[in-house]
């Protein structure tokens, strides 16, 4: 990862010099990008209670996340649009799930739980532009559009392991069987297959869809 002052944003695409907007086929290990994964912010204080709390390095510098910001709830805009500085314009799509990849590469187990509700969000680019440090994220007046929302089905995959009840685990093992009936007949289901397994720490059948497979 690395610090920029500015940077600049571009409608519908993403961050420029950002591997998403450089290639969008090999860049967005789905596949399918969804158009929240423009752009990601993430709350400070969050990285700064995993790191105080629990021991854990984790901020700016590795968090995989584009945009930090301060004195905000990032949970309360999902469905609202957003000013950051003068020039962008971002609509909010869903809260940002963390990944046991994020957990391996920096080698700190337990990381995936710990920051759970404090992964970031993430937004579309509706307005580009150009967005440098110290500027203000501002929320657009009677912008709130839920129905807008491009999110996840299963909706039990934004709760955290340790939170989720057998329903919720009964739920997340029907969403991945219907992966695994479509990752049959198509390639890029397969493709999505794989990752979902790696990106909630599934290792064997054994998985109960609750707290990974370490």
């Amino acid at each position: 990862m690395e610090r920029q002052s500015k940077l600049s944003c571009v409608r519908g695409v993403g961050i420029e010099g950002d591997r998403y907007s450089l290639d969008q086929a090999k860049g967005r290990y789905s596949g399918g990008p969804e158009p929240g994964r423009q752009v990601t912010l993430v709350a400070a204080e969050g990285m700064e209670r995993i790191s105080r709390d629990l021991g854990l390095d984790v901020g700016p510098h590795n968090v995989r996340r584009n945009v930090v910001t301060r004195g905000i709830q990032l949970g309360d805009l999902i469905g609202h649009e957003l000013r950051i500085g003068k020039e962008v314009r971002v609509f909010a799509h869903r809260a940002t799930v963390p990944c046991m990849y994020l957990e391996g590469l920096l080698g700190q187990k337990g990381l995936f739980e710990a920051i759970y509700y404090d992964a970031g969000l993430c937004c579309e680019i509706l307005e580009g532009g150009t967005i440098a440090d110290g500027d203000e994220v501002a929320l657009v007046p009677d912008s709130y559009n839920p129905g807008g929302c491009h999110s996840w089905p299963c909706k039990a995959l934004f709760k955290a392991p340790l939170d989720r009840l057998p329903a919720d685990k009964a739920s997340i093992l029907a969403f991945r069987a219907e992966l695994a009936a479509k990752a049959e007949a198509e390639p890029t289901a397969k493709k999505r297959l794989r990752l979902f397994d790696q990106a909630f720490g599934r290792k064997s059948a054994d998985w109960d869809g609750g707290r990974p497979q370490w």
